[in-house]
């Protein structure tokens, strides 16, 4: 199992696995807005 990922790469369908905070932080990535911090997820 990967603890790490690109928030790049998340999604809202990933919400189960990186919550919903990681999940919107990807779309808002995606969208084209600046990164600003870091997520982690825990197992």
């Amino acid at each position: 199992m990967t603890y790490a990922r690109d928030l790049a790469e998340i999604r809202l369908a990933d919400d189960e696995t990186v919550g919903g905070e990681g999940a919107n932080l990807g779309e808002l990535i995606s969208a084209g807005f600046p990164r600003a911090g870091w997520l982690r997820h825990l197992p």
